[in-house]
Parts: structure tokens; sequence; C-alpha cells
């Protein structure tokens, strides 16, 4: 899958997340500057889209390692920013969960 065809919203979101598949974040990550998605950068996407499917919007993200069953800090250590993760995961922007959810 071509960078271009990838349709993105005016924040870098995937237009259409229904759309979203592992080739399409391979190249997302690409598009990042990430070359290769390791299994924990797969792990944190995975409880990220699984959160979102279960509660409708971000997580508080320092929870997000714990969930994954990674080190503290992973998302620091694999992505440049949460909201980078967030847009590989194929998830739309909307807005972070309040602490008191958790």
């Amino acid at each position: 899958m071509t960078q271009a065809r990838i349709p993105f919203d005016e924040r870098g979101f995937l237009a259409e997340p229904r759309r979203w598949s592992k080739e399409m974040a391979a190249a997302i990550a690409l598009r990042d500057g990430l070359e290769v998605l390791t299994p924990d950068h797969w792990e944190v996407i995975w409880t990220l889209r699984r959160y979102y499917h279960e509660h409708g919007t971000r997580p508080d993200f320092d929870a997000i390692c714990a969930l994954a069953q990674l080190e503290d800090h992973c998302i620091e250590h694999l992505f440049r920013t949460p909201e980078e993760a967030w847009r590989i995961a194929g998830l739309p922007d909307v807005p972070q969960a309040s602490p008191r959810a958790h």
C-alpha cells in the first residue's frame, strides 16, 4: 500500500479509520520515520485499538504500558509521541479519557 493511497484528515489521522489494516499501520509508521514495527510496537497498537473499541475514547497513555504488559514508559521508548502511536493504530482523533476513568 502506498502512502499516497492512505486518506488522512487535516491532523494526520485516518480519514476512514474502519479501513485500517496492518499494512496501513506499517505505511503510516514508515511515513512517521519508523521503519520496523516490533512485537512491542504491535502490542501497544493492539492495546490501543482494544481500549478505543471498549471505551470509545483515548486512554490515559500512562496506563497503556501496564495494560499491554510492557515496561513503564514503553510508548516513550517505542514512539515519538502517544499521538503517533494512536495514528499508527488507525484510530480517530478523539479526546483523551480523564484520569478518573481508570
